[in-house]
């Protein structure tokens, strides 16, 4: 090994991170591998042992505070890769990530602009440009050896499609699949694209099309220099990887055939044939991939620009977007269109500087709202009562005591706490520093002589007293059912809008938490309300999201109930609302309602059940700021403080209380995203004064 050998930390330890240890382990002399870091951390452990990697880790942060890695190879899931590339940019190492950057051009835009402040080299792993083939292309065309390029046609044909769980979370076929195809039609022609044509459909498999993508796909590219390109598709070849191209241009043509694992030819009285080609992508293009990892190397070793470059990132998904806008619509689209969207969309956003330190106060370092609910009023009261047998009482000084304790413990793993004026105004100074403080401001629970359930607030505060008693965000929960009559929801419409003018005028951030219902359906918890529950929350999150009302984070509740999704742990079996596949629908579907930061609450549910959820939004790709928990956390141990006191409470939320809302926190860690996403990132924010 040279003895400036590069001083390597692999970030993801899955198929395509183990082709990579094992290249810069044994085929890149110049690289020195010294740490793997997986989520799964049996995945580090066995990559490490299998390639002699002599350090792993769970944390890829681990990684990035190791003084003498000079670089990092980034093969997480697509969703992570612009958030360590940021990390790692801030950390001041040198990156090699795969594609894409990212699925949006908002986050791919974050990612660039956090290298470039670094300084540091960024290069992304379109590996077919490596290869000796599309290289010898690249030559002819700069050469003009067939002259001038006229028509360029390009397949790629996978023998088999990935796992629709894959699928759900790839981006789709164009973003997933034809991105190579994207980078190879530009890198070939040495034009950009200015104009896509796609076609698709569903001819593989029924649940691709379920999962809201297509298997076979044709796109038509019209280059900025005049040249036509097509580019078809599909997910599936019985015959296997199939790599083509054709190339026509003024004085003569190209073409690249597939590689096959021998030259031999059979030739019968019958027919001539020979055996089919190299199975996939690993054994077509391993060169390929040792020679784009070789190069990384080298241009971070000698300072030289490396040969894929972030923008070469970039293109490509705006190639994509402007595919699956082009399918959606049924059009040509240009790819001005989706830059000129992507533009709109980064718009500067005004957040005035006590609501915006007032969210930061209530989240995490990352952003990430990680909050604990101890505001239940009544209903906790209830449960500690009856916690104490058929004649069981329980007072304020429980309320308090309960609350307090709670607070002292969780609240040293919680970003934010919510408490209640009523009983737990003392517990405050019981949380952990740094941890903020949300207030709830309406009476607990509703009138139930009065049709529907209309809000009321607590008659002797005010926003004013509560920011004045250590409130840094108020919370208002309200039940709304967006099919309600006109004239109730004018009322509860109103009484948002003059919550939220409040909170404007003092410069705090205002969380709305909105439960819906349905009186005419019944219960809540049932079947016939669960099958109308999604169209309910998204509506709800799209009313709430208008800016008359001047929320800033809205809280609210799964769009699905989980007792009523097929093939799901928290399913009861006793009738079914939702496929599973649905159920991730209604996820992105809410949660594209949403034009505000927003959070789910656990509203009851088991810390498994709420976990589980959690599992499907990472699944469905959502995009969303935290969870606000409570019972999902505490509820054991309202019975062992009703039994046995605070000193046993104490013990039980130190073991059991502390487990529960890790293991919440281990699943926001990989899911959750900061709150100024839903702005188009930090940076897009303009903080201003009030006034």
């Amino acid at each position: 090994m040279p003895a400036n050998s590069l001083k390597i930390g692999l970030i993801g330890a899955g198929r395509i991170g183990l082709l990579h240890a094992e290249h810069l382990t044994s085929r890149i002399p110049a690289a020195d591998l010294v740490m793997v870091a997986d989520v799964f951390v049996e995945a580090a452990k066995e990559c490490a042992e299998c390639y002699a990697i002599p350090s792993y880790e769970q944390d890829y942060q681990a990684v990035l505070e190791r003084p003498d890695i000079q670089a990092v190879v980034i093969c997480t899931s697509t969703d992570t890769h612009a958030r360590i590339i940021e990390d790692a940019a801030r950390a001041g190492k040198h990156i090699f990530c795969e594609k894409p950057i990212a699925l949006d051009l908002a986050s791919i835009d974050r990612a660039l602009d956090a290298v470039e402040r670094a300084g540091v080299k960024l290069q992304i792993g379109f590996n077919r440009r490596f290869d000796a083939n599309y290289r010898r292309v690249r030559q002819a065309v700069a050469q003009s050896e067939i002259g001038q390029p006229h028509l360029l046609h390009l397949v790629s044909y996978d023998p088999a499609p990935p796992p629709v769980e894959y699928i759900r979370v790839s981006g789709g076929l164009f973003l997933d699949m034809t991105i190579h195809d994207f980078d190879m039609a530009r890198f070939l022609i040495g034009s950009e694209v200015d104009e896509i044509f796609a076609l698709g459909g569903v001819m593989v498999d029924p649940a691709i099309d379920a999962a809201g993508d297509v298997d076979t796909a044709t796109i038509l590219l019209k280059f900025t220099n005049g040249v036509i390109g097509t580019i078809s598709n599909s997910r599936q070849a019985a015959y296997g990887y199939d790599q083509r191209l054709e190339l026509l241009g003024s004085a003569g043509a190209i073409t690249i055939g597939n590689s096959y694992p021998n030259t031999a030819i059979i030739s019968d009285g019958q027919s001539v044939w020979r055996d089919l080609p190299l199975r996939f992508f690993v054994e077509r293009y391993t060169e390929s991939f040792i020679s784009e990892m070789a190069a990384f190397v080298e241009a971070v070793r000698h300072d030289t620009p490396v040969p894929v470059s972030g923008l070469d990132g970039r293109i490509p998904v705006v190639m994509a977007l402007a595919a699956g806008q082009s399918l959606a619509e049924h059009r040509p689209v240009r790819l001005s269109e989706i830059e000129q969207r992507a533009e709109d969309a980064v718009m500067k956003v005004s957040i005035t500087r006590g609501k915006f330190e007032g969210i930061n106060a209530c989240a995490d370092k990352r952003g990430v709202i990680a909050a604990l609910a101890v505001d239940h009023r009544g209903n906790l009261l209830q449960e500690i009562a009856r916690a104490r047998g058929e004649n069981g009482i329980a007072s304020a000084a429980d309320m308090l005591a309960f609350k307090t304790s709670v607070t002292k413990t969780l609240t040293l793993y919680a970003s934010a706490v919510l408490l209640d004026p009523e009983y737990g105004l003392e517990a405050i100074s019981s949380g952990s520093h740094g941890s903020g403080v949300m207030l709830a401001y309406e009476k607990s629970g509703y009138d139930f002589s009065v049709q529907g359930r209309l809000p009321d607030l607590l008659p002797e505060w005010s926003v004013r007293r509560l920011v004045a008693v250590g409130a840094q965000a108020i919370k208002i929960l309200l039940y709304y059912n967006p099919f309600d009559e006109a004239q109730i929801n004018v009322i509860k419409q109103v009484y948002i809008e003059r919550i939220g003018a409040e909170c404007t005028a003092l410069d705090v951030p205002f969380f709305l938490e909105p439960l819906v219902y349905d009186d005419l359906l019944g219960d809540e918890k049932g079947l016939a309300f669960a099958r109308k529950k999604p169209e309910y929350v998204a509506r709800t999150m799209l009313e709430f999201s208008k800016p008359q009302y001047g929320v800033d984070v809205l809280k609210v509740e799964m769009p699905v109930n989980p007792a009523y999704i097929a093939g799901t742990r928290a399913f009861t079996g006793e009738a079914v609302a939702y496929s599973r596949q649905e159920a991730l629908k209604h996820f992105r579907n809410a949660a594209s309602a949403a034009s505000r930061p927003f959070i789910y609450l656990s509203a009851g549910s088991s810390n498994e059940s709420f976990c589980e959820m959690l599992e499907l939004v990472a699944e469905a790709g959502v995009k969303f700021a935290g969870v606000l928990c409570g019972r999902a956390t505490w509820q054991g141990g309202i019975p062992v403080y009703a039994n046995e006191g605070v000193t046993a409470l104490d013990r039980w939320l130190a073991d059991r209380g502390t487990q529960n809302i890790q293991t919440i926190n281990n699943m926001l860690a990989h899911g959750a995203t900061p709150w100024w996403d839903a702005y188009g990132g930090k940076e897009n924010i303009e903080i201003i004064e009030p006034g």
